[in-house]
């Protein structure tokens, strides 16, 4: 018995795949010309791939706090239709180590950012569009929020600008009344290492 679940879970994996290849290449049958001038939004991230610094700064009284110096490491995936990375910020006694994934969907015609932090193991998707030189995503649409431990539910908005090749900036804001009004979480300048 055990065997033919084996197999039937195989066989649902493998129909996904071959789902998913199918769907892949029915979009590009029936243009590629507007698949990838579709994705042309995304090639404003096209410096991203490489090892940066990462100089965060927090919020504290009147101005704000630099914290200690984290990395990140960022690779282009599937020929640029991607730009995935992880990110190490030391943060109170332990690293903030983060996963995530910049996209874009030309149907929607909007940029998905999703991440998975390693404490809280919990997948965050972000939409938004860029506009005027700078990239601005929130969590609201997902309906993805965390806890506080006095029960507040935050959602997150994150805006990448000043890019360049050399270094851009990248901010984190919080709203624990989805969305109505912003809090500033932290700043972060990314530096490029190689």
């Amino acid at each position: 018995m055990r065997d033919y679940w084996v197999r039937l879970l195989v066989a649902g994996f493998a129909a996904m795949s071959a789902a998913g290849w199918f769907a892949q290449g029915a979009v590009a049958l029936v243009d590629t010309g507007e698949q990838s001038e579709a994705r042309s939004p995304l090639s404003a991230f096209a410096f991203l791939p490489g090892a940066w610094s990462i100089r965060p700064f927090f919020p504290s009284g009147d101005g704000l706090t630099e914290g200690r110096t984290g990395e990140s490491t960022i690779e282009a995936v599937f020929g640029g239709a991607g730009y995935q990375g992880t990110n190490r910020i030391p943060f109170h006694d332990d690293d903030l180590e983060m996963r995530n994934l910049l996209t874009y969907d030309a149907h929607q015609e909007v940029f998905r950012f999703v991440a998975l932090d390693k404490g809280t193991a919990t997948l965050d998707v972000y939409e938004g569009r860029f506009e005027e030189g700078a990239l601005e995503v929130d969590n609201l649409r997902s309906g993805v929020v965390f806890v506080t431990q006095d029960g507040r539910e935050l959602s997150f908005k994150l805006r990448w600008y000043d890019l360049s090749d050399a270094r851009f900036r990248f901010d984190v804001f919080w709203s624990d009344d989805r969305g109505e009004t912003w809090s500033l979480y932290a700043e972060h300048i990314y530096e490029r290492r190689s």
